[in-house]
């Protein structure tokens, strides 16, 4: 998985199939379980945020884009 923050509001993480097989999940899984996409999601940001400064001021955005190497996952911080 790899991971940067492309500014204030915005984290770009990569992930590829490996990183998706180690967490037991398909990117056709994430079209099925709303939960199960909302819970790995959410994992996903705990991973990435580790000081929880990210999320913690309010919520936020995740935009998916798989591709055959992988996902794509853009996470936005939602602005007032």
């Amino acid at each position: 998985m790899e991971m940067e923050r492309l500014n204030a509001n915005t984290i770009r993480v990569l992930l590829g199939n490996d990183d998706l097989a180690e967490r037991g999940i398909t990117v056709l899984d994430l079209l099925g379980n709303h939960k199960q996409i909302e819970t790995f999601f959410y994992s996903i940001l705990d991973e990435v945020d580790k000081d929880h400064t990210f999320a913690s001021e309010g919520g936020v955005t995740f935009q998916v884009m798989p591709s055959q190497s992988g996902l794509e996952l853009l996470i936005s911080r939602n602005q007032d």
